[in-house]
C-alpha cells in the first residue's frame, strides 16, 4: 500500500508541474490517481499480483470525482441522475477489476445512455443563450 501511495504522490506532481506549465488544468490528485490505477491496471495485464482492494479503492475514487465534474458542468444537477452515474460507474469498476468484459460493456452503454439523458439540459441551454454559456464557461475555467 505504502507504495501505492508513493506512486500516487509521484504522478500528482509530475501531473502539478504540467499544470503549471500547460493550458490544461486537471484537478493534480485526479491525474495522480487515475495514472496509478491506469499502471496497476497494466502491470496485471503483464501477469504480476495486484491487490484488487487497492485498485478498488482507487477507481471509486475516481468514479466519485468523475460524477462530481460532470455535476459541476450542469445548471440543476438532478438527485437521481447523480445517483445513478455513481452506481453504474462503481458497476464498471467492479467490472474492470474482474475483468468481466461483457458486464463492463453493459455498464458503458449503461453509463453512455444516464450522461447523454443528463446532459439534455446543458446541450438546449447552450443553444438558447450565449451571454449565460460564456459567464458559466469563465467559471469552469476557474474552478481547478
Amino acid at each position: 500500500m505504502l507504495l501505492v501511495l508513493i506512486l500516487v504522490a509521484v504522478m500528482s506532481g509530475l501531473a502539478l508541474v504540467v499544470h503549471r506549465f500547460s493550458r490544461l488544468k486537471p484537478c493534480p490528485i485526479c491525474v495522480g490517481v487515475s495514472l496509478t490505477w491506469v499502471l496497476l491496471l497494466l502491470v496485471r495485464g503483464f501477469g504480476y499480483p495486484v491487490d484488487p482492494l487497492i485498485l478498488g479503492l482507487l477507481l471509486g475514487g475516481s468514479v466519485v470525482g468523475i460524477e462530481n465534474l460532470l455535476a459541476k458542468r450542469l445548471t440543476r444537477p438532478k438527485p437521481i441522475g447523480k445517483i445513478l452515474l455513481i452506481m453504474t460507474g462503481f458497476w464498471l469498476a467492479y467490472n474492470l477489476i474482474m475483468s468481466d468484459w461483457l458486464m463492463l460493456t453493459i455498464g458503458l452503454l449503461l453509463w453512455f445512455a444516464i450522461l447523454i439523458t443528463m446532459y439534455q439540459e446543458v446541450f438546449y441551454f447552450r443553444s438558447k443563450n450565449k451571454k449565460e454559456k460564456r459567464e458559466i464557461e469563465k467559471q469552469l475555467e476557474n474552478c481547478c
